[in-house]
């Protein structure tokens, strides 16, 4: 089952962030958390930092996680909120949180637009936006290319799927089970 998220989530997600309003600045994971993390910035108004984290190489193979590319000051004392798209195995975001919080001494607050584990999301203190069910695929609304286009987007359950045209911000549960748009 393919899960559209609609473009108000970020609309959501720019309220939700307002509880952070004392940190320093936010870090975002690219890719994925690029838009959400600009998102917060703005509605912060703090400045956005990014660090990669990947379990891919260059040609699609799965390794060991790895952060790197980090362009955030990360001083002693900073409080930071990290910000990344979605909280599927929970891996991507405990890496970076484990690099800030050494490198800061506190530990950071996150927040990602989508969850596959709400429990576990909240047991954790991470915020979040939407969940879905753990088996989906889930399309962000930037992830589709211009209308009528196709193109290998990436979905959050490993591999591409082959999609055409864009999601509008007003697609709305259908019926579709298969084609869950929230």
């Amino acid at each position: 089952m393919k899960v559209f998220i609609p473009w108000s989530v970020l609309n959501s997600f720019k309220a939700l962030v307002h509880q952070f309003e004392e940190v320093d600045y936010v870090v975002g994971v690219l890719r994925g958390g690029a838009v959400p993390a600009v998102c917060a910035s703005h509605s912060l108004e703090k400045p956005v930092y990014w660090v990669e984290a990947s379990s891919y190489d260059e040609s699609g193979i799965r390794h060991s996680l790895s952060v790197s590319n980090v362009n955030a000051p990360l001083l002693f004392g900073d409080l930071v909120l990290i910000v990344d798209d979605i909280y599927d195995t929970g891996t991507t975001l405990e890496a970076v949180l484990d690099m800030v919080a050494g490198a800061t001494g506190r530990v950071p607050y996150r927040a990602v637009l989508v969850t596959k584990r709400p429990v576990e999301c909240a047991e954790k203190g991470i915020s979040f936006v939407i969940a879905t069910p753990p088996d989906c695929w889930v399309v962000f609304p930037w992830e589709g290319k211009a209308e009528g286009g196709v193109k290998d987007e990436k979905v959050h359950r490993g591999g591409t799927s082959k999609v055409g045209g864009v999601i509008s911000p007003r697609e709305v549960f259908d019926g579709d089970l298969e084609n869950l748009r929230l």
